[in-house]
């Protein structure tokens, strides 16, 4: 019978995985659904080009079951009418996004993602060609986020708003040192809303403007006007339903506080917003546990090194020390054991194996040889190396 990962174990190590996020992608003016954020953070674990050199993911049913924390026909629903181009509820295909084409001068609304499938418990998602650079293959300007941070969120807003104030502490961290202390990022109202998806550029007008290395935020407000895009257009109601929710659910869920102030210009209108973006260092007794347990971690390395030099080397000695949980007698008993064993196949997988399943070197009694506990150890052995 095929051996296989419970879905919570599953869970917890497909949730340790990071992802890069282009800083482009991360701050461009669009709109997406909070679906579409996530997908694209799992898609991005099986990102690849396919034989037409196009961008694509493939995202298997027992891992959304597993991140979405679903057992039920439901989430298959949801997703496949998210693929669903005639649907008349929001998809994965309304994450558009500005770039700017230089040919014409201007800005143009594109697609994130082009084409998607769900089928036989298979998610197919096709990005945008003209999008290459900024989703495949990173080699600078992105964020490195976590899928378990990403997987939390339950508002699109609060994730973007995350999202635009890490990339730029960890930009601010990395230029001028790390200090792990609060940074402070001003943004234009009307250009946070748009970074947001609040507002679309889906005027040319409005596009133009943008375009600008130095927009003219009063022009593009009266388009914005024109336009009809009046959903939150007043700052009181903006902040009560997009920033204090959005600010709250950051401050619940992630290791960073954020605290928000209004920035006041003529007539004491509401032109900018300054968030203070602060990491949840630990306490200082906290840092002491967390050296003192390194400490003993690198003290039980280097004795097993000393014990085993001579069978494996330090990349695999970490390895047995973390899967016995840097338990010295464990390592210990399971070394005399494979040193008094014959015809191991794979030393590292057999260790493994006699942590896991706590096998017994071997003793003499009235001239008899036994065994304290009976195992097939071959085929422990080839299990492990299964799973």
């Amino acid at each position: 019978m095929r051996n296989t990962v419970k879905e919570p174990q599953k869970k917890e190590l497909i949730e340790t995985r990071t992802y890069k996020k282009s800083n482009e992608l991360i701050n461009s003016k669009g709109k997406g659904t909070l679906l579409s954020q996530k997908l694209f953070a799992i898609g991005m674990q099986h990102i690849t080009v396919d034989k037409n050199n196009h961008v694509v993911a493939t995202i298997y049913t027992s891992e959304l079951k597993a991140l979405f924390n679903s057992n039920s026909g439901s989430l298959y629903t949801h997703i496949a009418n998210a693929c669903d181009r005639s649907s008349k509820r929001p998809t994965i295909f309304d994450w558009s996004i500005l770039v700017k084409d230089d040919d014409n001068k201007y800005l143009r609304y594109t697609q994130v993602v082009v084409d998607a499938e769900f089928k036989d418990g298979v998610l197919h998602i096709r990005y945008n060609d003209s999008l290459t650079d900024i989703i495949y293959e990173l080699q600078g300007n992105y964020t490195v986020l976590s899928i378990s941070d990403t997987m939390q969120f339950r508002s699109v807003n609060s994730l973007r708003l995350y999202e635009i104030l890490k990339s730029e502490y960890d930009k601010e961290e990395a230029r001028y040192g790390k200090t792990g202390k609060t940074r402070m990022f001003e943004f234009n109202l009307l250009d946070l809303k748009f970074r947001l998806g609040i507002l679309t550029a889906s005027d040319k007008k409005i596009r133009n403007e943008l375009y600008k290395p130095y927009p003219d935020y009063n022009i593009i407000q009266d388009y914005v006007t024109e336009s009809g895009q009046m959903k939150w257009a007043d700052f009181k109601s903006f902040n009560r339903d997009i920033i204090k929710k959005s600010t709250a659910e950051i401050n619940k869920k992630m290791k960073y506080t954020v605290a928000c102030d209004p920035v006041r210009g003529r007539n004491k209108k509401v032109t900018s917003l300054k968030f203070y973006f602060t990491p949840n260092n630990p306490t200082e007794k906290e840092e002491r546990q967390t050296e003192s347990t390194q400490e003993l971690k690198f003290e039980v390395i280097q004795e097993m090194y000393d014990i085993m030099k001579d069978d494996f080397n330090m990349k695999e000695i970490n390895e047995i020390c973390e899967y016995a949980d840097f338990d010295r007698s464990k390592i210990i008993n399971a070394y005399e054991v494979y040193k008094n064993s014959l015809n191991v196949n794979v030393p590292i997988a057999y260790m493994k194996a006699a942590i896991k399943e706590g096998y017994r070197k071997r003793v003499q009694k009235k001239k008899a040889d036994f065994m304290q506990n009976e195992y097939d150890y071959e085929q422990l052995e080839m299990d492990l190396i299964r799973n």
